[in-house]
């Protein structure tokens, strides 16, 4: 996991969309942060890179993902889950999540929306990263630890949880497109999640950069984008 997410051109590209986004929303350096679901680090270590957080912090309920997260970042680390998090009440500037919630329970996924908004000071920005509804092939039924949702139901379940959406888009437009119509099992060789780690000068990891950095820069000036993409992106406010 560490490796795949340090070379993948799609994980790279969305830690710099979202803090672009984090800083275009009025974060702030030394602002303190939250990572639930910080895995094996890469975010809170580009975070530090960019705002010099006063405080950094990340959680995950997959714990022997926070050894390696360890070597790099010097943040706060705990085993724990994002729907009941071990910090009071107003300790963050940010609260960033991604790929996280859609495999909560239903339930569990709202409750942790109820916590980043507990956890943030007043005026504070939530950071979320989410699995979005097809639009081609529909989506399996939702069920707890695998579900996926619309622009409609999270922007629903964001101002249940108390939070004021500021952004919310699709991204990845066209590479999900592409999956959509051309289906690929996944890579029974890949070591995580059916995907390929490819070297650095690979011509499809190029390609594919170079779109990603195209979209980032269209979707910073906020031009409109077809609802198409298997991400969503949001950030809110509390």
């Amino acid at each position: 996991m560490a490796a795949l997410e340090d070379a993948h051109p799609w994980t790279r590209s969305m830690r710099a969309l979202t803090l672009s986004l984090l800083k275009a929303h009025g974060l702030r350096q030394a602002s303190a942060v939250l990572d639930a679901g910080c895995g094996t680090g890469l975010f809170l270590r580009d975070f530090r890179d960019t705002f010099a957080p006063s405080l950094e912090a990340g959680i995950d309920f997959a714990w022997p993902a926070l050894p390696v997260a360890a070597h790099r970042t010097s943040a706060l680390l705990a085993g724990a889950s994002a729907d009941a998090l071990p910090f009071r009440d107003g300790s963050f500037d940010a609260v960033h999540s991604a790929d996280v919630l859609q495999h909560m329970t239903i339930a569990g996924a709202l409750e942790a929306m109820r916590e980043f908004r507990r956890v943030l000071k007043p005026g504070g920005l939530a950071a979320l990263r989410l699995r979005a509804t097809r639009r081609l092939i529909p989506n399996a039924p939702d069920v707890d630890f695998d579900h996926a949702y619309s622009e409609t139901s999270l922007r629903s379940a964001l101002s249940t949880a108390g939070f004021q959406v500021l952004f919310l888009r699709r991204v990845n437009v066209l590479p999900s497109l592409a999956a959509e119509l051309t289906y690929a099992p996944p890579d029974p060789d890949a070591p995580v999640k059916g995907i390929a780690l490819r070297s650095e000068g690979d011509a499809r990891g190029k390609v594919l950069s170079a779109y990603l950095a195209f979209e980032r820069g269209w979707l910073r000036a906020g031009m409109p984008t077809p609802g198409v993409g298997h991400t969503l992106l949001a950030i809110a406010k509390t």
